[in-house]
């Protein structure tokens, strides 16, 4: 659970930044006549610069509290199944590779 947070953690701080600069240009129409993938990443870039100008670096993790708040969770309990599926499938090869045949009755048991 704490690697599949942490993983959780480091995602929402890397990504949003680029999340908040993407949603103030699509609420306040800027950068909207960038034409092409040059002139987009300039007004990106230029808008998270003014962001930062006018409100300094707090204003890329506007609203961070809420996004870990949904995210962590589902990250830690996706890595946590991820594993449990991981061992499971494993204890159903030996190490050569071939499937351990069991039983019905010996899965009933299970």
């Amino acid at each position: 659970l704490a690697t599949g947070a942490v993983g959780g953690t480091v995602a929402v701080l890397v990504s949003m930044p680029f999340d908040v600069i993407k949603t103030y240009m699509q609420t306040h129409g800027t950068g909207m006549d960038a034409v092409g993938l040059k002139a987009s990443a300039a007004a990106f870039w230029q808008t998270g610069k003014q962001l930062v100008a006018r409100q300094g670096p707090g204003a890329l993790f506007v609203g961070l509290a809420p996004r870990l708040a949904h995210q962590v969770p589902g990250e830690a309990g996706i890595h946590c199944c991820i594993r449990l599926l991981d061992q499971l499938l494993n204890s159903l090869y030996n190490e050569g590779g071939n499937m351990l045949l069991r039983s019905a009755s010996h899965m009933q048991h299970m």
